[in-house]
């Protein structure tokens, strides 16, 4: 039985942000799709997308600063792809670039006090990962000599 009152939420619809509204109780703008779930027109769906929640960066490094490890756990795993891209394209190696995303957060989590915030954090998170992935490169060139005793 489709829901009939004002306002509530439909489980008969596939989309789950979707309300069902009497038409007498909307002023229909031509953004609403008429017609109800038995093709009546007394009804108005209104699609509702929830928006997604705005990442405050600046209050989870202030956070993160003062030593909530949790804090730094969000920024890590929200940048974690990213910079592990980043480091596979400079090292164009998978294990390289796990060492170097390891590498890159563990130094960053050392001198997160250093941190200034005239940048944001994931700029300085990046110069990090790269000056690493190049490291990693270096280290790499120096370990194909091969030594003839």
């Amino acid at each position: 039985m489709p829901c009939r009152d004002i306002g509530c939420r439909s489980k008969s619809l596939t989309n789950p942000g979707s309300f069902i509204f009497p038409a007498s109780s909307i002023e229909s703008t031509g953004e609403f799709e008429t017609g109800g779930l038995d093709g009546g027109p007394w009804m108005i769906h209104l699609n509702i997308t929830p928006e997604p929640a705005v990442f405050d960066e600046a209050s989870v490094v202030a956070q993160a600063r003062l030593g909530d490890t949790d804090a730094f756990t969000e920024l890590a795993e929200r940048y974690q792809r990213n910079i592990f891209r980043l480091a596979q394209n400079i090292t164009e190696n998978r294990e390289d670039a796990e060492d170097v995303l390891q590498e890159t957060f563990l130094k960053a989590y050392q001198h997160l006090p250093e941190f200034e915030g005239h940048s944001k954090f994931y700029t300085w998170i990046v110069r990090i990962a790269v000056n690493e992935a190049l490291m990693k490169l270096r280290k790499r060139k120096w370990d194909k000599t091969v030594w003839l005793d």
